[in-house]
């Protein structure tokens, strides 16, 4: 192969031994000699890699290098930037986004995203709270709420969607991986639901049915708040059915346990909702009419 030197540039040119001609490879860049030394301040020291000296660029320019801590510095700084906005997106998603851009409320998401093991009053729902409490180190099975209004229910699994997604479940090893969930009230996953299937795309409907159904974690808060009729019954059925045989815990909340078959229906969604269920009661009066005095 002939090489020729012009203006600081290789160029290769030639054929191969059989003849054949060789795919092209235009011009390379020769590495240029620095047309002097470094300036002094290009040259520093670092107190754990030790003296960090300049780069030499292909173009004869010196560069200030950086060393191994900035650079490890500067990758977590990136990292926790990205995971700062996938918790914000989470968020979002966790409480009314995935129902649609309708329910993306930043009020709600911000007053749910508040609610949280440290600041719920734990002496007036203690039981409750400790079975919320080890529901969240681990979900596994499902956990019923049931009180009257205003006793904390909503607060509960809010704070187990928060603690899951801040700090993560447990994990055999020890350590504890971030763990995502989807929240809504049975009305308002109703509405989100109807609107949907009367939109002009008519897959939004599924999307949300396949996402209740394929979320590590599902809260339906207030179920016997939505007017049982058989259409809710049969979509409780499929997400609930599909949740239980792929082993994927549960939360929901009612007023009444007596009454909760008659909102989800007995024959199959309440016997599957029903095996391996933690049942958590609230007691007491309504404390957000006593934060209202």
């Amino acid at each position: 192969m002939n090489n020729r030197k012009q203006n600081n540039i290789i160029q290769f040119t030639g054929r191969s031994q059989n003849d054949k001609p060789m795919k092209k490879l235009g011009s390379m860049l020769l590495m240029k000699q620095p047309e002097g030394p470094a300036p002094d301040d290009f040259f520093w020291t670092c107190e754990k890699c030790g003296p960090i000296e300049p780069l030499a660029l292909p173009t004869g320019r010196w560069i200030k290098r950086t060393c191994q801590c900035q650079r490890n510095a500067k990758k977590t700084e990136q990292e926790q930037l990205e995971h700062a906005s996938w918790l914000q997106k989470t968020r979002i998603r966790t409480f009314g986004g995935w129902l649609g851009e309708r329910w993306e409320d930043e009020e709600i998401v911000t007053e749910m995203c508040n609610k949280t093991f440290k600041n719920f009053q734990r002496d007036r729902q203690s039981e409750a709270y400790e079975k919320a409490w080890k529901f969240a180190q681990n979900p596994q099975g499902n956990l019923l709420l049931c009180g009257g209004y205003g006793t904390g229910k909503t607060h509960l699994e809010a704070a187990i969607c928060n603690y899951l997604r801040e700090a993560g479940r447990l994990m055999s090893d020890g350590t504890r991986r971030p763990m995502s969930s989807l929240f809504t009230s049975a009305p308002q996953f109703f509405r989100a639901y109807n609107d949907a299937m009367n939109a002009t795309d008519k897959t939004k409907f599924v999307c949300m049915t396949d996402q209740a159904i394929g979320t590590p974690l599902l809260v339906i808060d207030d179920v016997d708040k939505a007017k049982p009729t058989d259409f809710r019954m049969d979509t409780y059925f499929l997400i609930l059915d599909e949740r239980y045989k792929a082993k994927r815990p549960t939360i929901l909340s009612t007023n009444r346990e007596d009454n909760l078959a008659d909102y989800i229906g007995e024959a199959v969604a309440f016997s599957r909702f029903m095996r391996k269920l933690e049942i958590a009661e609230m007691v007491g009066a309504d404390y957000r009419l006593e934060e209202e005095l």
